[in-house]
């Protein structure tokens, strides 16, 4: 696979050679999709473990998940409020019509936003960002049966995201979105064409009763389906997997956005100038987290062990029972006491197993753990808010001190997340000036 497409990709030099033909257009952009999830791949293979981690996937209640209760703590403090659109001309000279402009945006950004909750993309993107690494959302028009339109922005499942080469956002030529498509939703890109593809993937579950797919009604089965948006063409392209006749369809410039792209540039973790692969902010730290997992189950392992339990001897038999089912504070009457209190004593007859080894290397286990946690928490930040969280008897000095220094880390983070709310609002209102139309 790999040599196929090197030769394939070494034989191109145009453009007119990548568009030769329907058919070879179909092998070369499935090629270059192929090629830009191979760079991924060893991403990819981390996010998805990393996921798993925090879903609690495997050794449920063996773990401490440590992962689950930092991002459920750093994600509130990146995005924890619906940022609000504030829209106005660059220049400040008087102008009625540009102010009316202005105005007009940033009453139908706000009124777009509110009618599909802009939060929880926010939020979805956020969370991918802290956990896989990188999040990504576009902004999308939609059309309802009597022509109207909604202007949307949504999170982009971060597995069903392709770009093209590139070391810079800018220098990205084309990205692409994977969508799993009904029969219905090909008919809807063409008529003819949409009934033609082959339905490829089929449902989680949807086996028959023998385990066999290959029986499986229609209506549960999709096809793979690429929407590519191609900047130096300005067109998007919809091509699926199991049809390589030609596209599905082809559309010119669809939004006419100054950029061509729907998407802004996504947020990442961890970033470095030479290349946008992205890294899951998980990986600095995986070594510690797997510390306190082993921490957690030698803790669990000993405390299991130490329980009350001993042996007795068999003369005490009578007594040992009776004194099972004594209350508080009552006596009875045992046949064989007497002789063992005169042989060796009551308390040499019984052996109660020690605990105290145990008890003393669990507080030390314990101990150790909190260590671990600590230097976790100063990797991730987590302990920057922790030191910024302020208390009703401090004094507001000491208040403004730790909003000021407390979350100083954080800081780099949230001026991102605030970057990625802006231009989603920027592309949102390009999108608007483009598509609407003023009675």
């Amino acid at each position: 696979m790999a040599d196929t497409e090197e030769q394939a990709a070494g034989t191109i030099e145009t453009k007119a050679e990548f568009n030769e033909t329907p058919d070879a257009f179909v092998r070369n952009w499935l090629t270059a999709i192929r090629m830009a999830d191979k760079e991924e791949e060893s991403w990819r293979k981390d996010a998805k473990e990393t996921l798993d981690r925090y879903r609690y996937e495997k050794d449920r209640g063996k773990n401490y998940n440590i992962l689950f209760a930092n991002t459920q703590t750093t994600v509130p403090a990146l995005y924890n409020s619906e940022p609000t659109p504030d829209i106005r001309r660059r220049f400040m000279q008087r102008d009625p019509v540009g102010d009316a402009a202005a105005t007009i945006l940033e009453r139908a950004i706000s009124i777009q936003t509110e009618m599909y909750d802009f939060g929880p993309c926010m939020q979805a993107v956020v969370k991918d960002r802290q956990l896989q690494g990188r999040g990504v959302a576009r902004v999308r028009v939609v059309t309802g049966p009597n022509g109207s339109k909604r202007f949307v922005c949504e999170p982009v499942i971060w597995d069903d995201y392709r770009r093209g080469p590139a070391k810079r956002w800018e220098d990205i030529q084309w990205e692409a979105f994977r969508h799993k498509m009904t029969r219905e939703d090909l008919v809807d890109l063409d008529p003819k064409i949409g009934a033609l593809i082959p339905l490829d993937v089929t449902l989680d579950h949807a086996e028959t009763e023998k385990g066999d797919s290959r029986d499986v009604p229609d209506m549960f089965k999709r096809a793979t389906v690429w929407e590519i948006w191609d900047k130096s063409t300005r067109q998007v392209y919809f091509i699926a997997e199991s049809y390589t006749a030609g596209p599905v369809t082809v559309v010119e410039d669809p939004y006419g956005l100054r950029n061509f792209l729907s998407t802004p540039r996504p947020m990442y973790a961890v970033t470095t100038s030479d290349s946008l692969i992205p890294i899951c902010e998980f990986l600095e730290w995986k070594p510690l987290a797997d510390e306190m997992d082993t921490l957690t189950k030698r803790i669990s392992a000993i405390v299991a062990a130490a329980k009350w339990r001993g042996i007795y001897d068999g003369a005490m038999a009578d007594a040992v029972n009776k004194m099972k089912g004594l209350a508080d504070g009552e006596l009875a009457a045992a046949q064989d006491a007497a002789r063992v209190m005169q042989q060796s004593g009551i308390d040499k007859a019984i052996w109660i197993m020690p605990v105290e080894g145990l008890v003393q290397l669990v507080k030390q286990l314990y101990e150790a753990r909190e260590q671990c946690k600590t230097t976790i928490y100063e990797i991730t930040g987590v302990a920057d808010i922790l030191r910024g969280s302020t208390q009703a008897s401090e004094t507001a000095t000491a208040q403004q001190l730790k909003a000021q220094w407390g979350s100083l880390r954080l800081q780099e983070a949230q001026r991102d997340v605030q970057r990625f709310a802006r231009d989603l609002y920027r592309l949102l209102a390009d999108l608007m000036s483009e598509q609407l139309e003023l009675p």
